[in-house]
């Protein structure tokens, strides 16, 4: 049986290392860049 709330908190634990990895993914690939920062903009 899967317990959730570990599972939350171990996820949790590791959002900011693949947020970082993601970040610096998308820098490298500067059409990514403007599609997310027009993603972003669209959002505002």
């Amino acid at each position: 049986m899967i317990d959730r709330l570990k599972l939350l908190k171990e996820l949790q634990r590791e959002l900011p290392k693949i947020e970082k990895d993601i970040l610096v993914y998308s820098e490298s690939k500067p059409e990514l860049t403007e599609h997310l920062q027009a993603q972003y903009d669209k959002a505002q």
